[in-house]
């Protein structure tokens, strides 16, 4: 596959009906001039276009509804009351509705909004949330002031009715949903509509359904969507985790049965695809196709880094779409789909740039099924493939490319890769968190691993040898506070131990190092944790350490990578785009970190569950980082001589990440 850079054509035009197409627009705001916005489409050709809230300037979106942003335009803080300034703005007719100012408390904080009806409706509604519902805050539109009911006070005469009312379950676990006339509301795990009942009587009631379970096998931190999607209601659940718990470690969709009121998982959706922003807290979907919008994906941003990622939902590989570099960072993106109900025939706008990126032919790819007889003088990449309804473990050779797949065993074909090394993989499954197994598929070895019976998950695992190795085999996790471990030949069951940390050590989700009969853990600021143990009367004792000295080697990455090489520990730390990445070596006399420009004859395999280095001995392969990201058929390196990507199949260089797929959960073997 040819690694060329897309070439970005821009054209000046008009266009009436600019934002009449009823897809998702992702909208870019400009930090030069605070009240435009770059509407950018990614249909194919790609267009953007600039509007302007000439009146206002968008501090945060709290809701979408009906084709209208409900939109916080600037908020004033006193030592005794805040001030919030609420808006209404349908960006194809260009209307804006200021509601009135609404007086919270210092410490409110309103994260969330919905309508329940569309403003044209005389008895329209706009509701706010904080996080935790002490008080249901609404304004019909036209009204001079904001309506307060505490959650305590509800009742027929106060305009709020709750029929399960409690001071427990006030949580907002994201932004309503108006589905089907009514506002859907996810609080503290389970699903509740909001009817107006009334113009001026509200109706909170519990639909009796919890929500899907959350992922448990790994610790981290979730984020929820409530999303329509082709007359049935969703909820995308996303988990975070690496630096900031920013970074997208799985997508999860499940659809809702309105008839039997249960969640099942959504493994395959052609026809459809959804769209959300880590900075707001809606999502939106579409139908495929007829959109020109390639079905069976989820389009997210994270953050301000300005790239628009694809999730593929059969595959559970992100991709990186496109890049908006000409945007300051300091903005924050988030997506609006117009209304076909409201949209008007002609709109006229000032400015249209027209951006169409074109790529190389890309080849069909043709996967063949090959059996791996042998093993080369490296590691291959390997991922689970279960699009199209297969079950199947595919094996990349970074040198040589091509696809090798083996069936998946039946018994771990809901597992996960957290851990491999000397060609054993630890799997625990997603549907059970507790449940987990030693995979060598090269030898096609199951060992069953005693089950996790502890409360708290893991950030990440490690191993110290092989589970067959006569020196034994020590298993360990680390989560926000513990650690947990095992003594595979010794232990029925896992320990977990509360760690003692002065100061605060906060891990990463990469794989810890096993290195002079330790495990070491990498931690957010750059510093280290190290665990040991040490037999005494026949009982495994365990010692804790931080080490305090080495800290954050650079001051911007979103990825970071722990391995141990020539009895040395290094650090890969990199953006989400690939354009700021370093490689550090750990000084054993000063404790610090210090940039190398040069890793010699050695290989960096990097990923999430798996680093380690290698020395070359094919030609070529050396002084490069082998990441677990695929561009075209071929693994993606980066040469510390060129200071470039590259692969070994296309003789093209690129700067960055872009167009590159990496499969979540893959490893080194």
């Amino acid at each position: 596959m040819m690694m060329k850079q897309s070439r970005v054509i821009e054209q000046q035009s008009r266009l009436s009906e600019p934002l009449a197409s009823c897809y998702p627009w992702l909208v870019l705001p400009h930090s030069e001039d605070e009240s435009g916005q770059t509407f950018c489409s990614i249909t194919k050709p790609f267009k953007s276009i600039v509007k302007s809230t000439s009146k206002f300037r968008i501090k945060q979106v709290l809701g979408h509804s009906y084709g209208w942003l409900i939109i916080s335009r600037k908020t004033i803080v006193k030592p005794a009351i805040r001030h919030e300034f609420i808006s209404l703005w349908n960006p194809v007719s260009s209307e804006s509705i200021n509601l009135p100012p609404l007086d919270l408390n210092p410490d409110q904080e309103i994260f969330a909004a919905s309508l329940l009806s569309p403003p044209g409706n005389p008895d329209s509604v706009v509701l706010v949330f904080d996080h935790i519902v002490e008080s249901f805050i609404f304004c019909k539109i036209g009204d001079k002031n904001w309506t307060k009911i505490p959650a305590n006070e509800t009742g027929m005469e106060t305009g709020i009715i709750d029929d399960e009312p409690s001071d427990y379950n006030r949580f907002l676990d994201c932004c309503p949903l108006n589905y089907k006339g009514r506002c859907y509301v996810a609080m503290s795990g389970e699903l509740k509509v909001i009817d107006q009942v009334k113009p001026n009587q509200i109706m909170l009631r519990s639909l009796n359904c919890d929500l899907p379970r959350l992922d448990l096998s790994t610790s981290a931190t979730h984020q929820r969507y409530l999303v329509e999607s082709r007359g049935q209601l969703c909820v995308i659940d996303i988990t975070l985790g690496g630096l900031d718990f920013r970074q997208v470690l799985d997508i999860e969709i499940f659809g809702l049965d309105s008839l039997t009121m249960e969640w099942s998982q959504v493994k395959s959706s052609k026809d459809r695809a959804f769209f959300f922003s880590m900075n707001a807290y809606y999502a939106l979907s579409c139908a495929a196709n007829k959109s020109g919008i390639e079905g069976g994906f989820v389009y997210f941003t994270s953050g301000t880094d300005k790239i628009l990622y694809s999730f593929n939902i059969e595959d559970r590989s992100i991709s990186i779409r496109l890049p908006f570099k000409n945007f300051s960072p300091r903005t924050t993106p988030f997506w609006f789909k117009p209304d076909s109900r409201s949209i008007k025939k002609k709109t006229e706008v000032n400015q249209i740039i027209s951006r169409e990126v074109k790529r190389g032919g890309e080849e069909k790819q043709i996967e063949t099924s090959l059996k791996l007889k042998s093993r080369s003088f490296h590691p291959w990449l390997m991922f689970a493939d279960k699009g199209n309804g297969r079950t199947l473990h595919t094996f990349i050779d970074p040198n040589l490319g091509g696809r090798h797949m083996m069936n998946i065993p039946e018994s771990i074909i809901d597992f996960d890769i957290r851990y491999s090394k000397e060609g054993w993989l630890l799997m625990s499954s997603k549907v059970e968190g507790d449940l987990m197994f030693f995979y060598n598929p090269f030898r096609k070895n199951l060992i069953p691993v005693p089950p996790r019976t502890l409360w708290d998950a893991n950030h990440s695992f490690g191993f110290s040898r092989s589970p067959t190795s006569p020196a034994g085999c020590i298993i360990v996790g680390i989560s926000m506070g513990l650690f947990s471990y095992l003594n595979l030949s010794r232990d029925e069951q896992w320990h977990q131990e509360w760690r003692e940390d002065d100061p605060y050590f906060t891990p990463t989700h990469t794989s810890p190092v096993y290195f002079n009969e330790a495990f070491y853990f990498l931690g957010q600021e750059g510093n280290l944790g190290v665990l040991w143990f040490e037999e005494s009367n026949d009982e495994l004792l365990y010692h804790w350490d931080i080490l305090e000295t080495p800290t954050n080697p650079c001051d911007s990455f979103d990825q970071s990578y722990l391995l141990e090489c020539d009895g040395n520990i290094f650090a890969v730390s990199v953006d989400n785009l690939g354009e700021d990445i370093g490689v550090y070596k750990l000084n054993k006399t000063t404790m610090a970190w210090h940039k190398v420009k040069d890793i010699g004859k050695n290989m960096f395999f990097v990923s999430s569950s798996s680093s380690f280095s290698m020395v070359a001995k094919t030609p070529g392969m050396g002084n490069k980082i082998y990441f677990p990201k695929i561009k075209g058929k071929e693994i993606v390196y980066y040469c510390l001589i060129t200071g470039k990507y590259g692969s070994f199949g296309s003789k093209q260089e690129a700067a960055n990440f872009y167009s590159t797929t990496e499969y979540l959960c893959s490893a080194w073997i």
